[in-house]
């Protein structure tokens, strides 16, 4: 039990760092670029932190997010538009 927990941890880790790389890092390098003075901007490492644990948790889900090029795409094509949407309203 202890080895498929240690496992799952790594998995789960290992997820996230990538997503961290692949998915959320472009999608602040985009967002930094079209509204610099965005709150996610200001407190990055906020941001940071709540994602990684977010993806942490959510591992198996974004699994096909981080892996699948076009699929990371559109999951930051994605969350860019919600996040310039949401800041209009």
């Amino acid at each position: 039990m202890n080895e498929i927990l240690g496992f799952y941890l790594v998995f789960a880790t290992t997820t996230a760092l990538v997503g961290i790389f692949k998915i959320f890092y472009p999608l602040m390098t985009a967002l930094a670029e079209i509204r610099p003075s965005h709150n996610m901007i200001d407190y990055k490492f906020i941001s940071y932190t709540a994602f990684f644990g977010l993806m942490w948790l959510c591992a198996p889900i974004t699994l096909i997010a981080v892996l699948v090029p076009s699929s990371t795409k559109e999951f930051i094509d994605s969350m860019l538009q919600a996040i310039i949407t949401e800041e209009a309203a």
